[in-house]
C-alpha cells in the first residue's frame, strides 16, 4: 500500500459520472523497491471546483487515508486553471503548505485534450457519426415494442458470437472506453439495426418522423460548411 512508503506524489483529476455528479479522482505514485508504481485511491464527491475547495478536499481525504502529507514530494494535475493556477490553483495552495511537493502537468491528460480538440475541429464527419449513433440508440430504446422486436432481427440477421447480444449499448457521455465498446457492439449488430430501421420506416409514427427529421438536420448541418 502507498502509505507504507515514506515518499509519494499525488495525482488528481476532476470528472463527472453518468449521474452528473462532480467528483475528484485521487491516485498516488510511490517508491517501492526500485519501481515507482501508480495506485488509485478513491473518488471523492465535490460540490465546489474552486482551487481552494479542491485543495482542502484533497488534503482531508489523503489524511483520512493515512498518508503523511509532510512526505509528499510531487503533485500532478491537468492544465485546468483551478488545478494548475500559479496563485490560486490547487498546486499553489498545496505547495504553500508543503513546499517540497513540486507540481508537474499530467502530460497524458494534456495530450488527450489536445488531440480531442484537433480531431473534433478537423473531422466534422466523425461528430456526425456520433450524433447518428446516439439518435439511433435512443430511437430503438424508447419503445417497448421496438425493444421486444429487436432480438428477433438479431437472430435473423446476425451470426456467430455477436448474435448472443440482444440490444445496443447506450452512448456513454463520460467514458471513452465505454464509447469504444458501444461502437463495437453497434457494428456487430449493424445488419439487425438496418433491418429494424427498414421495418420501422414503413410505419408512420411520431417517433419515426422525429428520427427522420433529426437525421436530416444532422446531415444538413454537417454538409453545409
Amino acid at each position: 500500500m502507498p502509505y507504507k512508503s515514506k515518499y509519494f506524489s499525488i495525482l488528481a483529476d476532476e470528472t463527472t459520472d453518468v449521474s452528473q455528479t462532480e467528483q475528484l479522482s485521487l491516485s498516488v505514485r510511490f517508491i517501492q523497491d526500485t519501481k515507482v508504481p501508480k495506485e488509485f485511491l478513491c473518488f471523492v464527491p465535490v460540490f465546489s471546483t474552486t482551487g481552494k475547495d479542491l485543495a482542502s478536499t484533497s488534503r482531508t481525504q489523503l489524511s483520512q487515508l493515512g498518508l503523511n502529507l509532510e512526505h509528499m514530494r510531487g503533485q500532478g494535475y491537468d492544465g485546468a486553471s483551478n488545478m494548475s493556477g500559479r496563485y490560486r490553483g490547487v498546486q499553489a495552495r498545496v505547495k504553500e503548505l508543503y513546499p517540497l511537493a513540486m507540481y508537474s502537468t499530467l502530460i497524458a491528460a494534456t495530450m488527450f485534450l489536445t488531440w480531442s480538440l484537433v480531431l473534433y475541429r478537423s473531422c466534422q464527419l466523425s461528430e456526425m457519426r456520433w450524433q447518428l449513433y446516439r439518435y439511433i440508440c435512443v430511437f430503438l430504446s424508447r419503445s417497448a415494442q421496438r425493444v421486444s422486436i429487436f432480438p428477433d432481427n438479431v437472430e435473423r440477421e446476425v451470426s456467430g458470437s455477436a448474435s448472443s447480444r440482444q440490444k445496443l449499448k447506450p452512448f456513454c457521455a463520460t467514458r471513452l472506453v465505454e464509447r469504444h465498446d458501444s461502437i463495437i457492439i453497434f457494428l456487430s449488430l449493424l445488419p439487425a439495426v438496418f433491418l429494424h430501421l427498414r421495418n420501422c420506416s414503413r410505419k408512420t409514427s411520431k417517433w419515426m418522423l422525429r428520427l427522420k427529421q433529426q437525421l436530416c438536420s444532422i446531415l444538413y448541418r454537417n454538409t453545409c460548411f
